[in-house]
């Protein structure tokens, strides 16, 4: 935008004290267009966009933003509902899960024609083309507690779907509304499509891959349940799995339950293990057991090596993350060596 104006020292003047970030010299360079007859449009525009040039986080220049612009509190209902509709499968799946986080607390409040639009929406998400879309309805009546009885008719008419996914998703509301495990409780707890894609996206190993391949790196990971004090495995066994702590916590160890045991590391959620299981095939460096009841996603070496085949730019985004992982790694070593010495 500071282009456009075509005075040279104007725009040194401006972009200068813009650069500063001080409020004095943000007051400087929004004088500096007031006053510049040449700015034209450009001017006009960068004069409206001046709340965003304040100092602070993105959601204190939006709060300012608004303040100045008189804008009220945006909603997010309306947002959902765009998306709900979109052209775009995985992004009406991402907007199912989304408006069943943002509806679970408050379903109940909700006006009753408020809640029949939601149905409405939910009914058609229940029957879309999609698996993933059907898949994240399922889940979002589950977390509405069932949505006003409507959560069995769609989980009993889905049983049958032609998609897997879905079937277990079905399976998996019809149990929480017959009084068995909770949709959102404890270990061992059955992620949809989208739960995980999510989840796996703040896992640092993960977290430059796109949406795309997230959904693909979802389709081949797997639930699995470790009871508190159980061996997930041995030191020298088959590396033949890579592992995301999803809730619980595990513990690497050194020769586990003998009077020598050493305990490494102990990882919390979020937190990847096994990574080294995507080269060669040494067997593990070391044990690892749950430290109290833990839910994990087991991502099988075979089908992720080809996964990265398939999906070069996926490969990428692993190798530079695991570089980071092994320069950490041998910069503790050192570290380490070190403080020996």
């Amino acid at each position: 935008l500071l282009g456009v104006i075509g005075d040279e020292k104007t725009v040194d003047t401006v972009s200068v004290s813009l650069a500063r970030g001080e409020s004095s010299f943000r007051a400087l360079a929004v004088e500096t267009l007031t006053t510049t007859s040449s700015a034209g449009p450009a001017r006009q525009v960068i004069l409206l966009l001046e709340p965003l040039l304040v100092p602070g986080s993105t959601a204190e220049k939006v709060a300012e933003g608004r303040k100045q612009w008189n804008l009220g509190q945006p909603s997010l209902e309306p947002v959902l509902r765009l998306y709900m509709g979109s052209a775009e499968p995985w992004l009406r799946a991402v907007a199912a899960d989304a408006a069943g986080r943002h509806l679970a607390h408050r379903w109940q409040q909700l006006a009753a024609p408020d809640r029949e639009g939601w149905l409405a929406l939910f009914r058609a998400l229940a029957y879309d083309e999609d698996p993933y879309v059907r898949e994240a309805a399922l889940s979002l009546v589950g977390r509405l507690g069932g949505a006003d009885g409507e959560g069995r008719a769609l989980g009993q008419a889905a049983r049958d779907d032609k998609d897997e996914r879905v079937r277990l998703q079905a399976r998996r509301l019809l149990r929480a509304l017959d009084g068995g495990a909770d949709l959102d409780g404890g270990a061992g707890k059955m992620l949809s499509t989208i739960e995980k894609a999510l989840f796996l996206k703040g896992v640092k190993l993960f977290e430059t891959m796109t949406a795309d391949q997230l959904r693909i790196l979802s389709n081949i990971s797997r639930e699995i349940g470790v009871a508190g004090g159980e061996v997930l495995f041995e030191k020298g066994d088959p590396c033949d799995y890579l592992y995301v702590i999803v809730e619980g916590q595990i513990e690497i160890v050194n020769d586990p339950g003998s009077s020598h045991e050493e305990v490494l590391a102990t990882l919390g959620p979020t937190a990847c293990f096994g990574e080294m299981a995507l080269f060669g095939n040494q067997g593990r460096s070391a044990a690892a057991r749950a430290a109290q009841d833990t839910s994990l996603l087991g991502i099988e070496k075979d089908p992720l090596l080809l996964l990265i085949q398939e999906h070069p730019t996926i490969s990428i985004a692993i190798i530079e993350q695991l570089a980071s992982i092994i320069r950490h790694q041998d910069q503790m070593r050192s570290s380490v060596a070190r403080l020996e010495k």
